[in-house]
């Protein structure tokens, strides 16, 4: 008998044959007639069994994604919100850990715990409206952000020490492989140390979010060091009363989940800062403004900043390139005084 990964991966080939025939057949069709996302039948192992569609000529749609995170929060989300408002959407997955709170619209989501993200699956994006990727494509008529920071705030407040009004910034970082090669877009030490400071000694209350542990880095071809923030940051900032990570206000509230607790926090803030990625996108869902550190990306190709990050939200968005440009749009978001929580 055939093991399940040797099934999802002749699975996953009828999808790539299947995208070229439905991306063939939507040449010209309006929005009503796109086909719907394949969904590999390996994967109705992890959902309970769905009810059969609704009664009329238009199908029931069931959307599951595997692909980066970032692409998700672009396409797909935004894409089955317009499958929800139209009363076409039947069914959600997300992969890893839990979005529940993100899909909050669908009428069954599941999430798949054992589930990998790969960017092998970057290319169903085109499924959801972007016919011709997110390079090149015109914002589709089937896409409609959720708008989730209304819903989140409905949920409650976390880290209930930052009075309402008080003004308040998170800054979500990340360092990873990028490209098979060293990390690329991060916000290194020295600056992250720099803006921090500029917003505690005027006043902010001040989120650090960079899931995960302490890596080994080589952004400059050079030395391997230790980026070992959550340490550093804990020596410099750890009996300041306005400073938290993500981590720490976790574990104040150890029954909700992290992405949960991430959400809510988010949504009592209307100024962040953030670095190219999906935590750039997830940073654009909730009004206010995003500065983003920007060194490489599809971005630049695909005018993403200009054309889409604002539209998610209505967010401000603004891009640094340089480390000493980021510091500059810092000072410039601390003069605006528009940063304050809800």
């Amino acid at each position: 008998m055939r093991r399940i990964s040797e099934i999802c991966s002749i699975c996953d080939l009828v999808g790539l044959l299947f995208l070229s025939l439905s991306l063939a057949l939507a040449a010209g069709s309006s929005a009503s007639d796109v086909p719907h996302p394949w969904v590999c039948p390996c994967d109705s192992s992890v959902n309970p069994s769905l009810p059969p569609p609704p009664d009329g000529s238009v199908p029931a749609i069931d959307i599951s994604f595997k692909g980066e995170f970032g692409y998700e929060l672009i396409a797909v989300l935004p894409h089955a919100y317009w499958h929800f408002l139209n009363g076409t959407l039947r069914s959600t997955k997300s992969c890893g850990s839990s979005l529940s709170l993100l899909y909050y619209f669908s009428p069954a989501h599941y999430t798949d715990p054992h589930c990998k993200r790969s960017n092998n699956f970057n290319y169903v994006i085109k499924q959801y409206g972007f016919t011709e990727g997110l390079h090149f494509s015109d914002i589709p008529e089937y896409w409609h952000p959720p708008p989730i920071v209304q819903r989140t705030r409905e949920l409650g407040r976390v880290w209930l020490d930052v009075p309402i009004g008080s003004p308040l910034v998170i800054i979500s970082n990340k360092v990873e492989i990028e490209w098979g090669g060293p990390p690329v877009n991060f916000i290194d030490m020295s600056t992250l140390l720099t803006i921090i400071h500029e917003f505690l000694n005027n006043g902010y209350f001040v989120v650090y979010n960079r899931p995960g542990r302490s890596i080994r880095v080589d952004p400059e071809q050079g030395d391997m060091f230790d980026f070992e923030d959550h340490p550093r940051l804990a020596e410099e900032f750890g009996t300041e009363a306005r400073f938290q990570t993500m981590q720490q206000i976790h574990e104040a509230w150890p029954n909700l989940g992290f992405n949960e607790v991430q959400f809510r926090m988010m949504a009592r803030s209307s100024c962040f800062v953030s670095v190219q990625g999906g935590g750039s996108v997830l940073s654009s869902y909730w009004g206010g403004k995003n500065i983003i550190f920007y060194r490489k990306g599809w971005e630049d190709k695909g005018r993403a900043y200009d054309r889409i990050y604002h539209r998610m939200s209505g967010a401000r968005i603004e891009v640094a390139r340089a480390y000493e440009v980021l510091v500059d749009r810092v000072q410039e978001m601390i003069r605006e005084e528009r940063c304050r929580a809800v």
